[in-house]
């Protein structure tokens, strides 16, 4: 199996408040059982975004939690599995 070597922190654009978006630094997450890490090559955006961020979610309760890390419309790489993960390998 490839290794990568993962860092502990990443640059991710956070919604942390209706119309305030910050680039911040935060916690590479781990992943958990069944799970796979990725490292993001490119991100697009996708058009729930400017709504997500101008507050058109806000009957149903969207984001979640603030500060909210944004983008779902990814490719990347895997760099890490989780526990049980067998179908994909890092790389």
């Amino acid at each position: 199996m490839e290794k990568f070597e993962v860092p502990e922190t990443m640059k991710a654009m956070t919604l942390v408040a209706y119309d305030t978006l910050e680039l911040a630094k935060v916690p590479v997450p781990k992943p958990g059982p069944g799970e796979v890490l990725c490292r993001i090559k490119s991100v697009a955006i996708c058009g729930s975004d400017p709504k997500m961020i101008h507050g058109g979610y806000k009957f149903a309760n969207w984001p979640p939690y603030y500060p909210f890390i944004m983008g779902h419309e990814w490719a990347g790489q895997i760099v890490a599995i989780g526990a049980g993960v067998k179908d994909y390998m890092p790389g």
